[in-house]
């Protein structure tokens, strides 16, 4: 039974040990990639550029999965090539990579955790560490400069003794930076202004924005790379995948930017877990559940839909477009679609839903194909037959997403082109953008796909600018009447809408749409009520935005 209980224990170390192998290669061949020592972050580039002869980094690690114990000289050879070669220019990231090595050892040879150049006893905290090298980036552009602990403390904590009365006192400066602190920071560097960045640095006189926006960006990288090496036994981020940490670079930008968003609403930073409070999602910013197999995932389709439904109250309009952009790019990465029949909305086929569609989507789509630029001529809406080739359908952008009836993710289609925009959900949506947007050069897309482009967008751009100058009923009136005077679109579905203040109203829209450069449209309540005739669930659904 000894025997089994031993041979148990050595199968658990062994798997200790490659997982802090693997966590340290993958760490160091992305790096080395990211500061252009490398190639490509590859097993094979690190080996060679380390000065192996072979792919001595896979060799070690399929040794270990065989079950073989690695020396202590394997792991001395490749800590001494890294600090002889480039540990100078990896200065920045030094302390992550020296924890990792730690790490490594520890698992490793128990007795021998003290047998790196700089051992435990003689190493200062994790945290003095941190802060140092924050004080470097700053000091490395202004050399002639001293960077103080205080001019740190008034940066991030707005006093000046922060850091000294409890970061870095006594044994808290040997305690986990959190995620939320760590956050923190990132909004204090994105935020601070040249002038107030001046004032927190006792030798600093001034600071140019070009200058400053470097800063941003080296100490808000710097942060990146501390979170990813999980120097900290309490891991920010989940490093069971066989990928290592930066497999979940999705998860953690998308966490920080509804994090950031929710704080510019606040005008503060706030912590994760208030974050979670307001959102109603309790496992949101919990980025180190993730390659931890027993624990799930921390963002799933239902769970961000139902975040969405919270957010929109929490943050401006411009906040929550450029999130829920992030939530659907995010969700096209992890592929997290739910696999759902294709059922519709109840008010779907309903008059009132079909009329405020059609009348929204030719505000915002003119009336043209958004993947031809062909118009949608006014007979497509006589006939009511949806499965007639001449007929218009009203497309769902996003894939199983039937039961919306957010006019935002529709398209105004004719029958027979419906099914070209299937799969085309991140194409469409760039597409309307631009089109909202008011852009005047003409997308790529069509440049390469309508042999007439030129043309085409001419007259896209015509029609922009009559519906903008003349308003809704007559670009109606000049656009969708046929040759027999027969206006389809008045008759069906705009006959029983008054056209005085509404007139005035879609005008309106239209100038916000232009002078606020939305991705979306926000529809004025007056809008809403005349259109939906009646349609509350258009309102509650969650998804439709609109403003008293």
């Amino acid at each position: 039974m000894n025997n089994l209980d031993n041979d148990k224990k050595k199968v658990e170390q062994l798997t200790k040990i490659r997982h802090a192998y693997t966590n340290l290669v993958d760490y160091l061949k992305e790096l080395l990639f990211k500061e252009r020592i490398l190639d490509s972050p590859s097993y094979a580039e690190l080996s060679r550029k380390l000065g192996f002869k072979y792919n001595w980094i896979k060799e070690k690690k399929y040794s270990m999965n065989q079950g073989h114990f690695p020396k202590k000289e394997t792991f001395d050879d490749l800590y001494n090539r890294l600090a002889n070669k480039y540990m100078s220019k990896l200065s920045k990231s030094y302390e992550a990579i020296q924890n990792k090595f730690n790490t490594l050892y520890t698992f490793s040879f128990s007795t021998d955790k003290q047998s790196l150049s700089i051992s435990s006893s003689q190493q200062k905290s994790i945290k003095r560490g941190f802060f140092n090298n924050i004080k470097g980036i700053i000091k490395n552009h202004f050399p002639n400069a001293r960077v103080f602990d205080t001019d740190i403390s008034r940066l991030f904590f707005e006093r000046a003794r922060a850091l000294k009365d409890s970061h870095l006192k006594g044994n808290y400066k040997y305690r986990k930076l959190e995620l939320s602190t760590l956050f923190n920071f990132i909004y204090k560097i994105r935020t601070v202004t040249t002038e107030e960045f001046a004032n927190f640095f006792t030798d600093i006189i001034t600071v140019d924005v070009d200058n400053l926006q470097i800063i941003r960006f080296e100490v808000e990288n710097f942060i990146e790379e501390f979170i990813f090496a999980n120097p900290f036994d309490v891991k920010y981020i989940g490093d069971s995948h066989n990928k290592g940490t930066r497999y979940f670079k999705p998860e953690y930008e998308l966490t920080l930017s509804i994090w950031f968003e929710m704080s510019k609403a606040k005008k503060k930073p706030i912590l994760l877990k208030n974050a979670r409070k307001l959102l109603k999602y309790q496992t949101f910013g919990r980025i180190n559940r993730f390659g931890q197999p027993d624990r799930g995932k921390v963002y799933s389709w239902i769970g961000l839909m139902n975040m969405l439904k919270e957010l929109v109250k929490l943050v401006p309009y411009s906040s929550y477009s450029k999130i829920f952009k992030e939530v659907w790019d995010y969700i096209n990465i992890r592929n997290l679609y739910l696999i759902l029949p294709r059922v519709y909305h109840p008010s779907w086929y309903t008059i009132s839903t079909i009329k405020f569609h059609i009348i929204t989507l030719i505000i915002r789509d003119l009336g043209l194909d958004i993947l031809t630029l062909e118009p949608i001529k006014s007979e497509s809406f006589k006939k009511t037959h949806r499965m007639d080739s001449f007929t218009y359908e009203r497309h769902h952008i996003f894939v199983n997403d039937k039961m919306s009836i957010d006019v935002n993710r529709l398209a105004l289609v004719m029958h027979t082109n419906h099914y070209n925009l299937e799969g085309k959900s991140n194409l469409v949506l760039d597409l309307i953008r631009r089109r909202i947007n008011l852009t005047f050069d003409c997308p790529q897309y069509y440049k390469k796909n309508i042999i007439d482009w030129r043309d085409k967008w001419q007259h896209y751009l015509q029609r922009r600018t009559f519906l903008i100058q003349n308003g809704i009923v007559n670009f109606i009136n000049e656009y969708f009447t046929d040759d027999n005077g027969n206006n389809y679109i008045f008759e069906k579905f705009f006959s029983n809408i008054p056209k005085d203040n509404i007139e005035q109203d879609i005008k309106n829209l239209m100038l916000e749409w232009i002078n606020k450069h939305r991705p979306a449209p926000i529809l004025n309540s007056h809008i809403i009520t005349k259109l939906f005739c009646g349609t509350p669930n258009l309102v509650t659904s969650g998804f439709i935005q609109y403003k008293s």
